[in-house]
């Protein structure tokens, strides 16, 4: 037989297979069945490799379910039926088909036990095959494949959907039970209840049916025009009386629900289809409804409309569909079946008379209506007469003018106000006659105002001024010659068919109101600028003031020094003489007290200044408040462990429950208050057997009431003012909060009386307090202020004298996220706490020890309080003595100081402690001390000629001089290069053998030579340059050029890069207020210390300024520590306000 003669292959199971495969047999070969039970297809049994090829060519639904883990294997035909869940040839059918596989896993396993074939007909087979569960009928046959063996090895199975065909038999018996109800109906009332009971059966395609027919009384107009009333005739699968199905529902324009929905199926063909969760079909429309059918919920709902065989709306059909089938054309057919139920020739002849009564009916009701049109008509007329005779009344005696005007500008109507208030000629008939009685300036925008009415705009209005005097009762008034005002209101009026008719125009006289807005503007002008100059005094008081303070506060640490110093070298045997010296320190102690008792009395009144003057402002931050609380009460560790007092910190579960962790308020008022109380706590608690301190910290989302506080505080009535300017809360920031506070003590304790008392300016709970303990009796009144302006309120409990005391107070905080730099947040918090609480009349044990002997008996010491306590020594700090240090500590300081006393004492505290001190009057002369050091790179000469006192730039750099006139100080000429304040001394100094090289006169010498002509070389050009400073501490007010000035100066020429590296400035400043000390760090201020401070806080200045700024300016960089974080978010300190980076802030 030859190769000619052989038949063709068609196993396309082999390898190599044959040709012209078809895309399913190629799909099924690329299966990769090696990872299946079957194993590669060329290593099938040849029983396997037939029944695969037979029914791949079987043109109907096949499906194989071979071996023990019945593998899945089926035809092209098969996949229609799965549908998107197709391809799952080779896998376990547990896994593709879980949903219904438990039903099929009993049938095939039934058969491997039998061995006999199961045949199943119209089974129901809820099937999730196109994304939802859907309702699926199928006719199968199961045959079980015995093997070689003799036991069934697979099972055979061949599917054949029938769910069209059962639904469709299942529908077909409701139209025949709905045809059967129809013919049977022999009034309204049994057609709608035909309707209804043909449907009830069929629960599966209609869970939800309501019936709705329309009112016999409506009448029947466009539907589009029509307000039709609707009435529940019957419903299935919902009572009457769910919302869902109101029994009336009317169909007006403004429809919404049910309402929507029937207009929508009027003025459209056919049914409407909408789906649960569409605007007019809400998820919650049906709630609480028993579904019929398969017991879940609709997702589709059809409405349409019931029609006489004429055409007349009958009613609505409302129906809730399959929720196992989706709508479709099938369901559309089943809907126009019923229709024609509906107009069968029985049905239509029992609404053909049902629209007849109808008719007759709406034409008794048209004839009453036409009655009751020419009554209505009449009266209307009779009404329009008399209105129109009291608006031409009205618009006579009215005081505004009215005028109506046509579009040529005739005037075709005036009252007697238009005329009065015009003063327009009655027989001037010319267009636009009251262009002559308008002020000339105005006539434009006036005509321009006329054009737009005449254009079709309005209402429009505008203020126009006349051309007459404002008067008043005929006499001119007293206006400055002002002329008479006027608002003119008007609109174009048009008639029935849109054309222009004429312009309707009113006038009335705004005159006097220009007057007082007038009077009020100047007003409000002198106010601001009364405001402004109270400011400015307030700031002249603390600034003149504080000056003096620094003086005597360092003279009395360099005594106190030089003291110590001496009685370390005297015999212990001359008790005489170490007596006297112990005395003297101890006077110089108590002069440090009573400068910081003036200092506290001093801000206690500038903020009660501040308060009075509503200067005081509030400028949240984000800051952690319990830390903030924690870092603030480290101040008094040494104070109470000096007087054995206990003080706890108490968090309530509340800061833990409501993760009360950073906040937005304003940290150094906040601190303000808590420390004035805890200062207080434990001054009267010191002289006491049990001494404890308690600081209760809590939160609330409410506001704290009396009611609301187990500790019977009683709060004070707030000040309104103090509501109206507090802080109001940011949107950029979080959900509004209460923080609180409780101050607890187990002191003297207070009676009703002194409670009363202790809250009002200048007064303290009693006159002995004062006496033993001291105070200006302003702390709490000023506190009281600060609470209420930031949202809260304080207030007191005590049960009486001995008792000990709670003072409570609650502030408004927002909650904030973390900041960004959370290490530099808490070290700036750190850092600006001490400066925050000495400017909050806060203190120290340093500060706060009373004096261990009376000042002119005013104050009643109590000397057990200091008994145990050694007075505060002030160690002598130098530099040059300690321990080597791996890296260079700041050595050249350059003191800029218009203050004669404050510059001399300055620098000899400076020197007394190893810094080699330089000294300025003004800015000029520190940027000529600047010019002549190796870190300018410019021209000295020409740059000193270039800002000396005497150029034109002195004008614009003088910002204000000094406030006080020259005095003459108690110092040798010779250990002065500085003139007295405000004036300018050029003569050359003979240098005080006690001063070091860098202090001489080189300032003045350079000045005096940039005046000069000489074309000779300056000794600064022949010598060689002096080392840079180190740190600049520069003074703000000063005359010729302040320090802001100068700071920017030397911050320009750094930027230019005439000037190497960063200079570490800090301002030594009287000006304390927050907007004075924000204005200087944006300047260029590196830090600020204020007037009066300790020397030990301004050296602590200088070595924070140095390491933060200093080091990098050596190590080459750009000095990033320029922005200083004042506000301790981590922003770099340029956001908001200055929060006090080593600045006490006691009133600004």
């Amino acid at each position: 037989m030859n190769s000619s003669n052989h038949p063709p292959i068609f196993d396309w199971t082999r390898n190599p297979p044959p040709p012209n495969l078809t895309p399913f047999q190629q799909f099924t070969r690329h299966v990769d069945w090696e990872k299946s039970p079957l194993g590669p297809m060329d290593q099938w049994s040849s029983q396997l490799r037939q029944t695969v090829l037979m029914m791949i060519a079987d043109p109907n639904p096949v499906v194989l379910y071979w071996g023990e883990e019945m593998t899945t294997i089926y035809n092209e035909a098969y996949v229609p039926l799965i549908g998107p869940r197709h391809p799952v040839q080779g896998q376990d059918p547990k896994l593709v088909f879980p949903d219904i596989w438990h039903h099929f896993d009993k049938i095939i396993r039934e058969g491997m036990r039998t061995g006999k074939a199961h045949v199943g007909e119209n089974q129901l087979l809820p099937f999730n095959r196109f994304g939802y569960l859907e309702e699926t009928y199928f006719n199968w046959k199961f045959l079980p494949m015995i093997g070689e063996e003799g036991y069934v090895i697979a099972s055979y199975v061949i599917p054949t959907e029938v769910t069209r065909e059962v639904i469709s038999d299942r529908r077909m018996r409701s139209l025949r039970q709905l045809g059967v109800q129809m013919n049977n109906a022999k009034s309204m009332r049994e057609f709608w209840t035909g309707l209804l009971r043909g449907m009830e059966p069929n629960k599966e395609d209609m869970p939800l049916l309501m019936l709705y027919s329309t009112d016999s009384s409506s009448p029947r107009r466009s539907p589009a025009e029509d307000d039709i009333t609707c009435a529940l005739e019957c419903c299935l699968g919902i009572h009457g009386g769910h919302p869902a199905a109101p029994q009336r529902v009317r169909l007006s324009v403004e429809a919404t629900g049910l309402s929507a929905i029937f207009r929508n199926s009027i003025t459209k063909t056919g049914p409407v289809l909408f789906k649960r969760g569409d605007p007019l079909l809400p998820y919650d429309m049906f709630d609480g409804v028993s579904w019929r059918g398969f017991g879940v919920p609709c997702e589709e709902f059809l409405a349409c409309d019931i029609r006489s065989g004429r055409g007349s709306l009958i009613g609505f059909m409302f129906i809730g569909l399959n929720p196992w089938k989706r709508f479709d054309s099938d369901f559309l057919d089943f809907i126009t079946l019923i229709n024609e139920q509906i107009t069968s020739p029985h049905v239509s002849a029992l609404l053909l008379a049902e629209e007849i009564r109808r008719s007759d009916h709406e034409a008794q009701l048209a004839a009453i209506q036409r009655a009751e049109l020419s009554n209505q008509l009449l009266e209307m007329t009779r009404d329009y007469e008399h209105s129109e005779l009291r608006y031409r009344n009205f618009a006579h005696h009215a005081p505004l003018g009215v005028a109506l005007v046509n579009a040529d500008g005739y005037m075709k109507y005036m009252n007697e106000a238009w005329f009065t208030l015009t003063s327009q000629d009655r027989n001037d008939l010319h267009p636009r006659p009251w262009l002559k009685t308008v002020h000339p300036d105005d006539v434009g925008k006036i005509d321009a105002f006329f054009d737009d009415l005449l254009n079709g705009g309005g209402p429009l209005t505008i203020e126009t001024r006349l051309n007459r005097p404002y008067t008043v009762d005929g006499e001119e008034a007293i206006t400055d010659g002002h002329s008479a005002w006027i608002l003119a209101s008007g609109y174009a009026e048009m008639d029935g068919s849109g054309s222009f008719h004429n312009v309707v125009c009113w006038i009335t006289d705004i005159s006097a109101q220009k007057a007082a807005a007038r009077g009020l503007t100047i007003k409000m002008e002198e106010a601001l600028e009364l405001k402004k100059q109270r400011e400015n005094f307030i700031d002249m008081i603390s600034h003149e003031v504080r000056n003096p303070l620094s003086a005597v506060m360092h003279c009395s640490e360099d005594i106190a020094n030089s003291l110590s110093l001496i009685s370390s070298v005297i015999l212990p045997q001359d008790h005489r003489s170490m007596e006297s010296i112990q005395n003297a320190i101890e006077n110089a102690n108590t002069i440090a007290y009573c400068v910081q008792h003036q200092k506290r009395i001093i801000d206690d009144v500038l903020t009660l200044s501040k308060l009075d003057s509503s200067l005081l402002t509030i400028c949240p931050v984000v800051t952690k408040p319990v830390g903030t609380v924690r870092a603030a009460l480290k101040l008094f560790e040494q104070e109470l462990s000096t007087g054995d007092i206990h003080m706890d910190i108490v968090e309530d579960d509340s800061l833990h429950e409501m993760k009360i962790d950073y906040a937005l308020l304003d940290p150094s008022r906040f601190l303000q208050v808590l420390i004035n109380l805890a200062t207080n706590a434990i001054k009267f608690t010191r002289n006491h057997d049990v001494r404890r301190v308690t600081i209760h910290l809590s939160a609330s989302m409410d506001r704290p009431t009396n009611c609301s506080i187990e500790r019977g505080i009683k709060f004070l009535p707030s000040h309104p003012m103090s509501r109206q300017r507090s802080c109001k809360l940011n949107d950029n920031y979080g959900q509004p909060f209460y923080f609180s506070v409780a101050v607890s003590d187990t002191g003297k304790g207070l009676s009703q009386s002194e409670q009363t008392r202790l809250f009002r300016r200048f007064e303290q709970g009693s006159p002995k307090t004062y006496v033993k303990y001291g105070g200006s009796g302003l702390g709490l009144w000023i506190s009281r202020g600060i609470v209420e302006m930031m949202g809260g309120d304080i207030g007191v409990a005590s049960e009486g004298e001995g008792k000990g005391s709670t003072f409570f107070f609650y502030i408004q905080a927002q909650r904030a996220p973390k900041p960004a730099n959370e290490n530099d947040d808490a070290m700036n918090l750190e850092r600006n706490i001490p400066s925050m609480a000495l400017g909050s009349n806060a203190t120290s044990a340093t500060v706060e020890l009373l004096p261990p002997q009376q000042v002119e008996n005013t104050i009643e010491i109590d000397e057990s309080a200091t008994k145990s306590v050694p007075s505060p020594k002030l160690e002598r700090s130098k530099p040059s003595q300690q321990a080597p240090q791996a890296e260079r500590r700041p050595s050249k300081v350059l003191v800029v100081e218009d203050n004669l006393i404050n510059q001399r004492v300055l620098s000899r505290s400076l020197k007394s402690r190893g810094y080699v001190v330089a000294v300025a009057n003004h800015g000029f002369e520190a940027l000529a001390r600047l010019y002549e050091t190796s870190a300018y790179k410019g021209d000295s000469a020409k740059a000193t000629r270039s800002h000396s006192p005497s150029s034109p730039q002195d004008t614009q750099a003088y910002s204000h001089s000094a406030s006080t006139s020259p005095q003459n100080f108690p110092f040798p000429a010779n250990n002065s290069r500085a003139s007295p304040r405000g004036t300018s001394r050029s003569r050359r100094s003979r240098p005080s053998p006690n001063r070091t090289t860098s202090v001489t006169s080189t300032t003045s010498i350079n000045l005096n030579r940039s005046r000069s002509h000489s074309t000779q070389p300056s000794p600064s050009e022949t010598m060689p340059k002096e080392p840079p400073f180190d740190v600049i501490l520069l003074d703000v007010e000063m005359p010729h050029m302040n320090g802001i000035t100068c700071i920017r100066q030397i911050r320009s020429l750094e930027s230019q890069g005439l000037l190497e590296g960063h200079t570490a400035v800090v301002a030594v400043t009287a000006n304390v207020r927050t907007e004075q000390i924000k204005g200087a760090l944006e300047a260029g201020m590196d830090g600020v210390t204020s007037k009066p401070y300790r020397m030990d806080e301004l050296l602590g200045e200088i070595e924070r300024v140095w390491n933060k700024v200093g080091k990098a300016g050596e190590e080459g960089t750009d000095g990033v520590g320029r922005d200083v974080d004042v506000d301790g978010d981590g922003d770099g300190g340029r956001e908001k306000r200055w929060k006090g980076d080593g600045v006490a802030d006691p009133g600004g």
